[in-house]
């Protein structure tokens, strides 16, 4: 799961199906469904266990520029990763689990660094 500082998010779904998590409630999607995130709403995203997903997520860039950090491996660099809160489909995944405390070691120093 994850928020992001500034930016809101438009999820437009261009084929197949899938799910997204906002907060507590969970979403069916399907293709021609568009969904609109604010940025402080915990999500997650993911294809259907039975089919792929296609799509576009559209957010909005503040006006002073992305990306923010020196060393930020991604274009918008506000997204605020809630470690604590997997997606329900992640829970007890131990895989996942080492991933993100790797991801969370990683941004931590990038933002560190400035």
């Amino acid at each position: 799961m994850h928020t992001h500082e500034e930016q809101e998010e438009v999820y437009i779904i261009l084929s197949g199906k899938g799910i997204i998590q906002i907060e507590d409630e969970a979403i069916e999607l399907a293709s021609g469904d568009f969904v609109r995130v604010s940025p402080s709403a915990r999500r997650a995203i993911k294809a259907d266990d039975a089919s792929s997903m296609g799509g576009i997520v559209v957010g909005g860039v503040a006006k002073s520029g992305y990306p923010r950090y020196r060393g930020s491996k991604t274009l918008i660099d506000d997204g605020v990763p809630d470690w604590d809160n997997l997606p329900p489909w992640c829970a007890g995944n131990e895989k996942i689990a080492k991933i993100n405390e790797r991801l969370k070691a990683e941004r931590q120093a990038i933002k560190a660094a400035g």
